[in-house]
């Protein structure tokens, strides 16, 4: 499509051999033409209509009597419109379009009626859902992206691809899985998918799985925990519905914990290996190898042992596996513990709910962690 990029009238492009003059300027990124921010550019407004439902409504109005048709799109920028125009004029880039491009296009699209750009946006996040729901056990989730892209697919009134995304997040929200299962939700995600899934809870005929397996009232809303994630939403707002969805996970965890587990077994590290077990029989956010076992081992020159914990020291919130040493002596030249250091080695992305270390799902957190760490729950005698 021909256009111009102008920031003064007197610089609209002039007819040539082989095309009209353009008729129709669009100003982009301020509805207020005395604004330094805003950006014009030259469009044949038949070609543009015909891109557009809403384009074709305002110029089949009548407006002021002038040589020149004027529309203004003051929500987009001269960045987002070139984008947005590209993947509609060429079919090698649509082709090309990214989940990341369809969320931050998307809604322009729906709201000024570019069908055809709405309609790519869904394919390529129905894609990249579907492709997540393949890889998961693979790659590391971009939980607060998918969230993004389900609020997307709701304003966007993507029929679809809002099916699909819901219904990944229900799955989620009614799975016990260790490492992407509902504990993985951190309250702010909680708070903002709360609205969706009132919206979900009250049209159901919207909501259908990744794999096409419609969901009733009952196992929508009912996970394994057995307690009733529609009535929490009838009742609660949205902060304090992702409280008491944490919490009450979390406590059905913690009983599960106290009741059945003695110990962890560490292994597929090659470094850390062995058995853990809690420092405090009170306390069950830090595991240690038991009295008397040091597991003490060489890392980047450095003599270190090895403890499981929940980490909270920096921008990570979640379970570590946690090399610790000191870097100065005492007067007796043993290790002077004032100076002691933790440095995390591997984490598991999203378990900040978790009360116990995951089993599976640690990735390195240090470019000298090697292997692939996995944990066993040991079980008390009495229940073995």
């Amino acid at each position: 499509m021909e256009s111009e990029t102008n920031h003064d009238d007197s610089d609209r492009p002039t007819k040539t051999l082989r095309s009209s003059r353009p008729d129709l300027k669009v100003i982009l990124g301020s509805s207020n033409s005395n604004e330094k921010n805003e950006c014009i550019q030259w469009y044949h407004s038949q070609t543009l209509a015909s891109k557009s439902k809403y384009i074709d409504a305002m110029l089949s109005t009548p407006m002021k009597e002038k040589d020149d048709l004027t529309i203004s799109f003051p929500d987009i920028t001269i960045g987002v419109w070139e984008r947005m125009m590209l993947f509609l004029d060429s079919p090698i880039v649509a082709r090309q379009m990214k989940a990341r491009d369809a969320s931050e296009l998307a809604v322009f699209y729906d709201k000024y009626e570019f069908d055809e750009g709405r309609k790519l946006c869904e394919v390529v996040i129905i894609e990249y859902m579907k492709l997540t729901n393949r890889m998961e056990k693979k790659n590391t989730l971009d939980l607060d992206f998918i969230i993004e892209l389900v609020d997307v697919t709701h304003r966007a009134n993507m029929e679809e691809a809002f099916k699909v995304s819901m219904g990944y997040i229900w799955e989620k929200l009614r799975s016990s899985d260790i490492r992407y299962g509902r504990l993985m939700f951190t309250e702010e995600n909680l708070k903002k998918l709360s609205p969706l899934l009132k919206y979900s809870v009250n049209n159901r005929g919207r909501i259908w799985g990744p794999y096409g397996i419609q969901f009733t009232e009952n196992n929508l809303i009912t996970g394994s925990s057995g307690w009733d994630g529609k009535d929490d939403l009838v009742h609660f707002d949205d902060e304090q519905f992702a409280k008491v969805h944490i919490a009450r996970s979390q406590k059905q965890a913690e009983t599960l914990l106290r009741q059945c587990i003695s110990h962890i077994e560490l292994s597929g590290t090659s470094v850390a290996d062995g058995g853990y077990e809690c420092e405090v029989d009170i306390c069950w956010d830090e595991y240690a190898p038991p009295h008397g076992d040091r597991r003490e081992c060489t890392w980047n020159g450095q003599l270190v042992n090895f403890v499981v914990k929940y980490w909270t020291d920096d921008d990570f919130a979640g379970w570590a596996i946690v090399r610790k040493y000191c870097t100065g002596l005492d007067e007796d030249g043993n290790p002077d513990w004032d100076t002691e250091v933790e440095l995390k080695c591997w984490t598991v992305p999203y378990s900040q709910n978790h009360k116990w270390p995951p089993r599976r799902g640690w990735v390195p957190a240090d470019q000298l962690a090697r292997g692939d760490p996995k944990i066993e729950y040991i079980l008390h005698e009495k229940i073995v």
